[in-house]
């Protein structure tokens, strides 16, 4: 490939996203698992989607939330994909948390879409919003919180 100005800086401008299908997690008393997509964005920032599974009947993703953070960081930095040279809080500052519970697994009957704020020292805030809202507020396109089926079947 040759490359230019133009094909460098897309190239530099591109996110890079990854899905980890079966993330686990701390649970209580065993292993949890969750649907997990990160972004690295070209700005430097970082976008992570949280997904419960459905037929999952283990520690839900809202319980550990802290902790699922805290090792998809670690993952994330340890595969390169953040950098090693910032410090957890500087990455918090960088990252913006979805949490998302599909049709069928939390207590609406619709998918629902949460922004978790870990500044709020030892305990996070939910705020609750459409996916409109999450589009915007993530500054994403809509395909980010587009999962399919089989991603969010637990234990296939």
């Amino acid at each position: 490939m040759l490359w230019n100005r133009h094909s460098i800086r897309t190239f530099f401008m591109t996110a890079f996203q990854k899905d980890i299908r079966r993330f686990q997690f701390p649970g209580y008393g065993e292993t949890g698992t969750c649907f997990l997509r990160g972004r690295v964005n070209p700005d430097g920032s970082y976008t992570f989607l949280c997904s419960q599974l459905k037929n999952y009947t283990s520690t839900p993703i809202t319980s550990v939330v802290e902790e699922i953070f805290a090792k998809a960081v670690k993952d994330f930095k340890d595969a390169g994909l953040v950098s090693s040279e910032l410090s957890f809080s500087e990455i918090l500052a960088r990252s913006r948390w979805v949490e998302h519970y599909p049709k069928g697994t939390g207590r609406s009957s619709e998918d629902t879409y949460a922004l978790v704020n870990f500044a709020s020292g030892p305990n996070p805030a939910w705020d609750y919003v459409s996916l409109e809202r999450a589009i915007e507020k993530c500054g994403v396109e809509e395909g980010f919180f587009l999962i399919s089926p089989e991603d969010l079947q637990f234990g296939r």
